[in-house]
């Protein structure tokens, strides 16, 4: 799946620090842009509905941190401690997470269009009724996640991602080529694996989760 990329300025601000910046925008109610920042953390921060525009965070911690209803454009994060961070019916459009931890992170009910999750550590992250448009994960650790009830039009893919015990109930996996991850354990009723690309021992785990027997 091809996604556009961040479209980050040659030149970013990076001469205060990211607590600084934060408490300034969330002060005045602005838009947070062109910032690169380095380190720094506003773990557990309120900072519902605000803006981050062409902006990159390197080795920042937002643990458990509120952005809820905020809106991500052209944003990258790297190396990031995210785990618990909330992003409840917020707007991703063109993020990168690489190399982030993301443990039980939450955007429940949120607009994602052309992000991607490399190499993250994402076990228990929250995505239910959310809609994904070109979103792509990558060696990404997702067990226990949750793609429950994704909007109808949402495409996304896996690429050698660990999915044991993900949830995908009421979420269509049609044309989702599943071969190189783990799936044991998946949550679904069944009708969500209709047209799902899988290898012939998935196949035959899938069965066996669905209740059919197989003889030889």
């Amino acid at each position: 799946m091809r996604i556009a990329e961040p479209v980050l300025p040659l030149q970013m601000e990076s001469a205060i620090s990211l607590e600084e910046a934060l408490s300034m925008a969330q002060s005045d109610e602005s838009a947070l842009e062109a910032y690169r920042f380095c380190t720094g953390s506003a773990a557990g921060w309120v900072l519902e509905k605000g803006e981050y525009k062409a902006c990159s965070f390197l080795g920042c911690r937002l643990t458990g941190a509120h952005l809820s209803k905020s809106w991500l454009r052209d944003v990258v994060f790297e190396r990031c401690e995210l785990s618990g961070l909330r992003l409840m019916e917020s707007t991703l459009q063109r993020v990168r997470f690489v190399n982030c931890k993301f443990s039980g992170a939450n955007l429940a009910g949120a607009s994602l269009q052309d992000v991607l999750f490399q190499n993250c550590t994402a076990d228990g992250l929250m995505l239910p009724e959310s809609r994904l448009k070109n979103v792509v994960f990558e060696d990404c650790n997702l067990q226990e996640a949750s793609f429950s009830t994704l909007g109808k039009k949402s495409s996304f893919c896996f690429e050698r991602c660990d999915l044991r015990a993900v949830d995908f109930f009421r979420t269509s996996l049609n044309g989702i080529d599943l071969t190189s991850c783990e799936i044991d354990g998946i949550r679904l009723e069944g009708p969500e694996v209709r047209g799902a690309i899988v290898t012939a021992l998935q196949a035959c785990d899938l069965a066996k989760l669905l209740g059919v027997v197989i003889k030889s």
